[in-house]
């Protein structure tokens, strides 16, 4: 499990990013309530995949954990 402080708001996400097999969870808190999870497929090439998440108004940390296996790489995050 590894987690990483980012700082920012959006309600739809996506990541683009290679490797691993599991999930990034959306929190803000380090052991905050899920908010949301973005599904990483065990892949060797760089991949989007994205969700919904509703972030609480007014400023924010936003804590990504990875849950799963391998070693994801994460290149970029985008907010709409």
């Amino acid at each position: 499990t590894a987690t990483r402080c980012l700082w920012f708001m959006g309600s739809s996400w996506s990541m683009y990013y290679a490797y691993g097999d599991g999930v990034f969870q959306i929190k803000t808190a380090w052991d905050g309530e899920v908010l949301g999870e973005i599904n990483v497929v065990g892949n060797n090439v760089w991949t989007t995949s994205g969700t919904d998440v509703a972030i609480p108004d007014g400023v924010n940390a936003i804590w990504l954990t990875y849950k799963g296996s391998g070693g994801p790489q994460l290149k970029s995050i985008t907010l709409e």
